[in-house]
């Protein structure tokens, strides 16, 4: 699956999505664009997240529902996948293990 927050598709060479303050759709017909990433150290693992917590969005991996903080800034934010799809690696964390969320410059670290 393509990692829009990893390729910069869609962006001017040596642009990342998350380091403007402009929406960067992956695609050009996509209705939704990077937003945050996920980090899993443990796991060694990463996930982007997608504005829009839809059925569309959530075909392509996790969302982040609008109307609520967003990613890395203060307050709830409210990140939602299918947990059979995208989110089956939390059956691999530890009550420990760290997860931390990236947005724009801005990052991170979630408890609970």
């Amino acid at each position: 699956m393509l990692d829009p927050c990893q390729s910069g598709a869609g962006q001017p060479s040596g642009v990342h999505p998350l380091a403007s303050d402009q929406p960067a759709r992956p695609w050009p017909w996509a209705d939704t664009w990077p937003v945050a990433r996920l980090h899993f150290p443990s796991l060694k693992r990463h996930m982007p997240v997608l504005a829009g917590a839809s059925g569309a969005t959530f075909a392509f991996g996790l969302g982040h529902l609008d109307g609520t903080a967003a990613p890395g800034s203060p307050g709830h934010s409210v990140i939602a996948g299918h947990r059979d799809t995208s989110l089956t690696l939390l059956g691999n964390l530890q009550p420990d293990d760290p997860v931390s969320v990236q947005a724009g410059t801005d990052s991170g670290a979630i408890t609970g």
